[in-house]
């Protein structure tokens, strides 16, 4: 019921009525679901979040060059940037997703075809994990939201008090969830395979290294 034809592919939407638009989490986590009995859902999913992938800055939208889309809206007060969703990035679970789907795929020549068209899109997510999605250098990707209109928490639990203190504060700055390093170091790894079938060894090495580093220091 939710497959919806999209310019750039079939794509999952995330739920009726509210959430009949493009979500990148929701899109990801199903088409991995889905990738043993129709890696078709994958390739539409990815061409999309491709496609709308964040190219410039623009905090109402928390923009960066690299970032995965979260969610993108129509109507009135998103075209009058009234709200922040026409197209927006928040979310911080989104960046490995272009990482993920390679591992999948086979070595067809039309398979290795869509493994070079889609590689700048996650060489791009790469660099905003190691970039901005890391502003204090720390080696874990944290999150903290670039405008008072955008979601205070960006990960799987969104709502302004999803992240708090054992006493139970709420959660500020810039936090880093544990589960972001994993889909971080998964998705580093699953990038390195792709770089092996596209022949760049020493991007794939370096990559490995990366996720290594990453499990240690968490």
């Amino acid at each position: 019921m939710l497959m919806t034809d999209t310019p750039q592919g079939r794509y999952p939407y995330a739920g009726i009525p509210w959430y009949s638009t493009t979500f990148g989490r929701d899109g990801i986590i199903t088409a991995l679901q889905m990738l043993w009995i129709d890696p078709r859902v994958a390739r539409g999913v990815l061409s999309r979040l491709a496609f709308y992938q964040a190219t410039t800055v623009d905090p109402l939208a928390d923009a960066e060059p690299g970032k995965i889309l979260h969610e993108m809206r129509g109507g009135e007060m998103a075209v009058l940037r009234e709200v922040p969703f026409a197209q927006y990035y928040a979310a911080s679970m989104r960046r490995r997703c272009s990482c993920c789907w390679p591992a999948s795929m086979s070595n067809a020549p039309a398979t290795m075809r869509r493994f070079r068209k889609l590689w700048p899109a996650i060489e791009a997510a790469l660099r905003w994990i190691d970039g901005a999605g890391d502003p204090d250098h720390d080696g874990f990707v944290e999150y903290q939201r670039a405008s008072e209109q955008g979601l205070a928490n960006q990960g799987w639990k969104d709502s302004y008090d999803a992240i708090f203190h054992a006493d139970g504060r709420l959660a500020e700055g810039y936090i880093a969830l544990a589960e972001v390093q994993g889909y971080v170091f998964a998705g580093k790894q699953l990038a390195a395979r792709c770089a092996l079938r596209l022949g760049k060894t020493d991007r794939a090495v370096k990559l490995q290294t990366e996720a290594k580093l990453l499990a240690e220091r968490f």
